[in-house]
């Protein structure tokens, strides 16, 4: 199935206007506002298919009213990062340090990092080992828009304190530098290598440390309301389930794909 649903209506899902025999295929009169307009119910129906497909993978042995839960999946490739990447890295990593010391130099002005939507979860609810594991069955979708800059900022070098040790920039950098993978995601952020992010947490930056996505805050509600605290997480890539996992609060129960 693709991402077009397809209908034998004779009216218009978006102005209700009479539709000819071609139109009748999509339901729609070919107008761009009732194509916007029809975004979500083409979406409601995708997610109708994928669960369908998705029901009819799971092994017998799951019970079949386990709610499922769709996670995004990265399939980027894996490929060395090319050194333009590790030089333009390079380069906005001086940038930033520079702009984090002139502003420690100036009577120790503070600077405040950016924080990253949470989507409903928690502080508490963001400590369940479930969400580094639905994380994993993801691979990272959400890091590659980190790019270059990593979400870095002179705010997160500040965050250190190493100005007050007399560390240069060149160290700093270096040190930033030391944790780059030697392969990471084509086109992701630099720093993330296959088995997730290289940098340790307390180096990296703000909203990467804070952010959850909306399909965790749907992963945390699903095991919040069954009964059986447990549920079906399906990390889905091109309208198909790359993997298919039941997961507890505190991480996988069993795998089926792959």
């Amino acid at each position: 199935m693709g991402n077009i649903v397809t209908s034998n209506t004779s009216i218009c899902r978006g102005c209700g206007c009479k539709l000819d025999v071609l139109q009748r295929v999509r339901g729609l009169c070919g107008n761009l506002e009732c194509d916007r307009k029809d975004v979500p119910y083409q979406e409601s129906k995708r997610r109708e298919w994928l669960l369908a497909s998705i029901r009819q993978q799971i092994p017998d042995t799951w019970s079949s009213t386990l709610p499922i839960v769709l996670l995004p999946r990265n399939e980027r490739l894996l490929v060395p990062l090319p050194d333009t990447r590790y030089e333009t890295h390079r380069g906005y990593l001086f940038k930033i340090v520079k702009e984090a010391r002139t502003c420690y130099e100036n009577d120790g002005e503070l600077l405040a990092e950016s924080n990253a939507p949470v989507n409903g979860i928690s502080s508490i609810d963001a400590t369940l080992p479930v969400l580094s594991t639905a994380c994993g069955l993801c691979r990272g979708e959400c890091c590659y828009t980190g790019g270059n800059s990593a979400w870095l900022r002179p705010a997160t070098i500040q965050r250190q304190h190493w100005f007050r040790f007399g560390v240069s920039d060149k160290r700093i950098v270096d040190f930033y530098l030391s944790y780059l993978p030697v392969t990471s995601f084509e086109d992701s952020c630099v720093y993330q290598g296959e088995y997730g992010c290289t940098l340790p947490r307390n180096l990296r930056a703000n909203k990467c440390n804070q952010f959850l996505c909306k399909e965790l805050g749907d992963l945390v509600s699903a095991l919040a309301e069954n009964e059986g605290s447990s549920c079906i997480a399906a990390a889905i890539n091109n309208n198909s389930a790359e993997c298919i996992a039941t997961v507890d609060a505190l991480g996988f129960l069993e795998i089926a794909i792959p």
